[in-house]
């Protein structure tokens, strides 16, 4: 079996020798939770083609209950390409990863391939009993051996960082420790039976680790190219704005308090957040001061009212109130559907 990655419990990131702006950057990624994933280890030889829905409907088959997905196709052999529902293809090799944020419908195939069958017509009906390897093409066709994982990722709904994500990007490792340690994860990765994923220490954070370490390529490799929240962190007003918001998001900051620390008008700086971010600042700090909470539902089990105190709320009704309007459910239904689903998917991968 590939040799376990020497790095189990974080990914490459050292925060402490970070400028400013990396550590806004690191504390969103940081924020990246995963509720649970599934692994697709594709074996496929030309000419192949399969068409997989949009997030909600994926979601709903895979893992039932729950509707957000970041879908991560990592090429180990060959080529493929990627069509998503705007038009965009993407051709990814050997050695390259893709990501869909946001889950978009979209179409895998062999290059050039004009098949276009349902992704479900390759897969067993649920639930299963093992979901390690699919198969499809021609035995004598080129091969093409991939890596597909479907997370689980709520934190699309507060995520300044996700939200501002392209619908689709592609990464090549740059050379160094953080690729090597990319590629021996993977290479461990598609080693995982189910029983493994839920067993195995690095194993269950393992889907995590792949999609954070990936993005910080992406975003080191494109710094602020289809993002308006990176663009945002380097200007210098509405990036300064983001230092103090993320340095102290529990302080009571008004736009006049934000705007005299920052040595601008009230009026200059709402126009620049808003130009910048499409949102205004109170609007912002607002949604992070929810993904924090959110995180913090989802990893510790602190009383509702003491995360909403260490988010900036002054009562747990206000803070509840807050949550629910983004989230669609309030902060104890949102940790407890949590819980569920990591429970579902630990037991599913345990029984397998």
């Amino acid at each position: 079996m590939t040799q376990t990655p020497n790095l189990v419990t974080e990914t490459p990131l050292r925060e402490a020798s970070l400028r400013p702006s990396e550590s806004v950057l690191a504390e969103a990624l940081r924020m990246v939770r995963l509720d649970g994933a599934v692994y697709l280890r594709g074996d496929f030889q030309a000419p192949w083609g399969f068409v997989t829905p949009d997030g909600p409907e994926l979601a709903e088959y895979l893992r039932p209950g729950t509707s957000q997905l970041v879908i991560f196709h990592a090429v180990m052999e060959g080529s493929c390409e990627i069509v998503i529902d705007s038009g965009e293809t993407v051709l990814a090799e050997a050695g390259e990863i893709v990501i869909l944020p946001f889950g978009n419908e979209h179409w895998l195939k062999s290059p050039g391939c004009p098949l276009r069958v349902p992704v479900a017509e390759l897969l067993p009906p649920p639930p299963w009993a093992n979901l390690d390897v699919v198969q499809a093409g021609e035995p004598e066709g080129e091969h093409t051996r991939m890596l597909c994982s479907y997370l689980v990722c709520n934190d699309i709904l507060f995520n300044p960082l996700l939200r501002a994500l392209p619908p689709v990007l592609k990464i090549q490792p740059t050379p160094g420790p953080a690729a090597d340690w990319l590629r021996a994860s993977l290479a461990y990765s598609i080693e995982l039976t189910p029983q493994a994923l839920a067993q195995d220490a690095l194993g269950s954070r393992l889907p995590e680790l792949l999609l954070v370490e990936t993005l910080r390529h992406y975003l080191q490799q494109r710094p602020g190219e289809g993002s308006r929240w990176l663009g945002a962190l380097a200007d210098p007003i509405v990036g300064d704005a983001l230092l103090r918001i993320h340095g102290d998001p529990a302080r009571p900051w008004t736009v006049a308090e934000l705007a005299e620390e920052l040595g601008v008008s009230r009026s200059a700086l709402a126009a620049r957040f808003t130009e910048q971010l499409g949102d205004s600042p109170m609007r912002y700090l607002a949604g992070w001061r929810r993904q924090l909470a959110s995180h913090l539902l989802q990893t510790t089990d602190l009383a509702i009212s003491a995360i909403a105190s260490r988010v900036g709320y002054d009562s747990e009704p206000a803070f509840s109130r807050a949550f629910k309007r983004s989230a669609g459910v309030a902060p104890g239904a949102w940790r407890t559907a949590g819980r569920s689903r990591g429970a579902a998917a630990d037991e599913q991968l345990l029984s397998a």
